[in-house]
């Protein structure tokens, strides 16, 4: 655990924080070497897994409810091309003011920057933890309309999407039954004929932690449906929500596929984790 909570909490935080922190990861990267590589089983490979790794090395080293602003900001210098402004953090740390205007002046403070999107999720995560006592993944995709929307001094919809990211953290760090993972693969082949009956479709399957059996009490569910033909993948998506959830009480990742194009519509490790049911 690299965080110093009173609490357990789901370990696979660490990853996800350390991931969305650095950035840089397109669709096409492997979830499975990327996370050996965040473990210390393989050696980084490229520039962005370095850089993940770097982020990873300074939350084992320091305590972020405690760690100077001198050690931040030596950090924060040590990864991008230009140096933080010296009253920077000072201002941005300043209990005085709320989390909104806080977020505002620092994206303000940043913009000129050319890593500007790192510095505000690296600061942003410390800022946060440090006022909650609580961890929030910093979602690269909603942490970029935050600094947007900070720009516009729109507290609103920071305050919206602040909201989201407090959710989204919510369900991953939220542990079930482990008895209900037990269930998951029979409840599936009971059900399954039934299912492609309903929605037409050529088949279904898992992927990640269910398929590969190292599930836990945290995860999800990841979920394939193949279609035949072409269809609307959100009505798809939406029906196969609604038919499996009382079924399977578990958060579900459902992934909505035709069947020729499975190769550009999933992720190398989906595809390598792959499960046809």
């Amino acid at each position: 655990m690299l965080f110093n909570l009173t609490l357990n909490y789901n370990s696979k935080l660490d990853y996800l924080i350390c991931k969305h922190i650095a950035g840089g990861f397109d669709d096409n990267c492997n979830e499975l070497i990327l996370r050996d590589c965040f473990y210390k089983k393989i050696a980084f490979i490229n520039s962005a897994d370095y850089k993940m790794c770097l982020i990873r090395d300074f939350f084992e080293e320091n305590d972020v409810l405690t760690c100077s602003q001198k050690c931040i900001k030596e950090f924060i210098n040590s990864m991008i091309n230009v140096k933080l402004e010296d009253n920077l953090l000072k201002t941005v740390f300043n209990s005085f003011i709320n989390l909104e205007e806080r977020v505002i002046t620092l994206s303000k403070s940043i913009d000129s920057y050319e890593e500007k999107h790192f510095v505000f999720r690296f600061i942003f995560f410390i800022l946060y933890f440090r006022e909650k006592k609580q961890l929030i993944i910093p979602y690269n995709g909603i942490l970029q309309k935050m600094y947007s929307n900070a720009l516009e001094e729109n507290k609103i919809r920071i305050n919206f999407l602040l909201n989201k990211l407090i959710k989204k953290t919510f369900k991953m760090n939220t542990p079930h039954s482990l008895e209900i993972n037990k269930k998951v693969l029979g409840n599936i082949l009971k059900y399954k004929d039934s299912f492609i009956k309903l929605i037409n479709c050529q088949n279904i399957g898992i992927f990640g932690s269910f398929a590969m059996g190292t599930d836990n009490e945290y995860s999800d569910l990841d979920f394939i449906v193949i279609m035949e033909e072409e269809c609307n993948f959100k009505i798809v998506k939406k029906i196969t929500d609604c038919f499996w959830k009382n079924i399977i009480p578990l958060e579900m990742d459902i992934k909505v596929v035709k069947k020729d194009k499975i190769n550009e519509q999933l992720t190398p490790a989906m595809l390598e984790t792959l499960k046809i049911l």
